[in-house]
């Protein structure tokens, strides 16, 4: 951890493990996903590439030095927050994009 942000590109393991885990729940749900597990692990090097990071003091989510998620009150930022609740958030955005890299036949953005 690097200044109270925390870096997908530095969990690489429990995110693929986190990864699996909820594509697995997400396939045998009554509403699977479309999307296959190579479109997850395309998204998740995507996203490593792309600098990935959750600031702690901010709550704020960025990529590419975008902000791409944010509480929308700084009294809401969570005081207490592991490692895993960071991998699980920043999966949200994996999921979203891995079903976007399908929509687009496999295409990099």
């Amino acid at each position: 951890m690097k200044a109270n942000k925390v870096y997908l590109k530095d969990y690489q393991e429990l995110a693929l493990k986190l990864a699996k885990e909820r594509y697995s729940e997400r396939i045998r749900s009554n509403h699977p996903c479309k999307f296959n597990f190579q479109h997850v692990t395309e998204s998740l090097r995507q996203y490593m590439e792309g600098n990935l990071y959750y600031n702690i003091k901010t709550g704020k989510t960025i990529f590419k030095n975008m902000v791409i998620a944010e509480y929308s009150n700084l009294s809401d930022i969570p005081k207490s927050i592991t490692i895993e609740d960071i991998i699980w958030e920043f999966l949200d955005h994996v999921f979203s994009s891995a079903n976007a890299i399908m929509m687009h036949g496999g295409k990099v953005f």
